[in-house]
This record gives C-alpha cells, sequence and structure tokens, in this order.
C-alpha cells in the first residue's frame, strides 16, 4: 500500500512539474537533493541485519548443559544460554555442529573422520543477565554407520540480538 502511495505521490509531482514549466527549475533541485540525501542515508546507515550480528560479542553469552539428539530425519541440538550484555536482548544464536567418526574415546579429533557437518540457529529471545533454553534443528545427511566411537563438537559462529525494550 505504501508504494502505491508513493506511486501516486511521484505522479502527481511529476505532472505539476510538466503543467507548471516555471517550476521545472525548483522541481529539478528538489528531486536532486531527495535523492542524494536518500543515497547518502543507504550508505551511511548500517542495515538492521549486519548490524544485529555485531552487538552482542560470542565472549558474552554462555552455553551450558548443551545436547545433541540424533533424529531419523533432524537432531536437535539443545541447552541452556546465558545472556551476559548490559545491553542487548539476545535473540539468536548461530551454531555450527560437526560429528566424528573416532578410533576410540581418547583419539584427538585430527585422528577422527568427520562424518557429518550442519549449521543452525537456535531463535531464543534472553534479556540481559538472564538464563533461557534454546533448541536449534539440525540436518546431517547421509550419515554413515558408525565403526568407532561417536563424538560432536559445536562452535558458536554468530549472534543476534536487538536494542533492548523497556
Amino acid at each position: 500500500m505504501v508504494i502505491v502511495q508513493f506511486a501516486v505521490i511521484i505522479g502527481i509531482y511529476v505532472f505539476i512539474l510538466f503543467r507548471v514549466p516555471q517550476l521545472r527549475l525548483a522541481g529539478g533541485i528538489v528531486t536532486a537533493a531527495l535523492l542524494g540525501g536518500l543515497s547518502y542515508y543507504l550508505l551511511a546507515t548500517d542495515p538492521e541485519p549486519r548490524a544485529e550480528m555485531r552487538r552482542i560479542g560470542i565472549d558474552e553469552i554462555t552455553l551450558s548443559d548443551v545436547d545433541l539428539d540424533l533424529g531419523v530425519r533432524t537432531s536437535e541440538l539443545s541447552g541452556r544460554v546465558v545472556n551476559g550484555s548490559e545491553n542487548y536482548d539476545l535473540t539468536g544464536v548461530l551454531l555450527n555442529v560437526k560429528l566424528f567418526d573416532c578410533p576410540n574415546s581418547d583419539s584427538a579429533l585430527s585422528e577422527c573422520y568427520t562424518i557429518g557437518e550442519d549449521s543452525g540457529e537456535a531463535r531464543v529471545t534472553v534479556p540481559p543477565g538472564q538464563l533461557r533454553s534454546f533448541t536449534a534443528s539440525l540436518l546431517f545427511i547421509g550419515l554413515p554407520e558408525i565403526i568407532g566411537e561417536f563424538r560432536w563438537t559445536y562452535d558458536v559462529t554468530g549472534i543476534r540480538a536487538l536494542e533492548r525494550r523497556q
């Protein structure tokens, strides 16, 4: 609806400029100023999706009791997260999970075969200084049969956060 209103206003503006030749110079200057201001705004402001990824550092959150439940079709990584930020609401945790087939339980991960890897996001809202449970759905396709010891790791690859709502 806003686009239609914007198009009608632009149409009226162009119509007036064609009907009243004395306003063409002033109309051109106003148009150039508006386009310049819009260009500056689009180039100078940080888009919200990028900004929300930089508000909280990975070191400001704490994950605990993280568990992986391998399902037939999908898997779930679950646990608890604490938002250590003082100013922002945590809204999402981006995670990368790797599955390994290791010769034995004491093997270094460099000696293990990576048999699966997926990334997911736990969408959870955590106000500053609070703790919440989280769940992220993952999809591991074509997992082979485990011959040795099954092991897995996870890494936090990003954090989403929004301005604190009062």
